[in-house]
């Protein structure tokens, strides 16, 4: 398991959390920009958790594609937003960027999705090649 997290002053607690949990050597704490690291990943992916700067969620996704497996799946967070994605008064950095993922999800082919309406709102994508 590979995750990033941007805040320094976490990583201490996530790798007591990890140690307290006995997973240590099963996963890779990077800190640092995901856009920065994403793209120095090596390996490709089975499943892929977004839950980041919500304004760099087009992103995320772009680079995300390249480093996921066929049949593997991108989970993202938070894409309804509190409803503010489907508000067309909310035209704030966030909002739209996380509306720009959702419709980039929507018209790219090589992607089938399913979108759970619960809480903040859950994506469930698939790479289908």
């Amino acid at each position: 398991i590979d995750t990033i997290e941007v805040n320094d002053e976490l990583q201490d607690t996530i790798e007591y959390y990890l140690a307290k949990a006995n997973v240590s050597h099963k996963v890779n704490l990077t800190i640092g920009n995901a856009l920065e690291v994403i793209p120095n990943f090596t390996f490709t992916y089975d499943m892929i958790y977004i839950d980041g700067e919500k304004k760099e969620y087009p992103q995320y996704l772009t680079l995300c594609i390249e480093k996921l497996n066929i049949g593997g799946y991108i989970i993202a967070d938070n894409v309804l937003w509190n409803g503010k994605v489907i508000d067309p008064l909310c035209n704030d950095e966030q909002t739209a960027a996380i509306r720009q993922f959702n419709k980039m999800v929507q018209n790219n082919n090589q992607l089938e999705n399913v979108l759970l309406p619960i809480r903040d709102g859950m994506m469930i994508v698939r790479k289908k090649y």
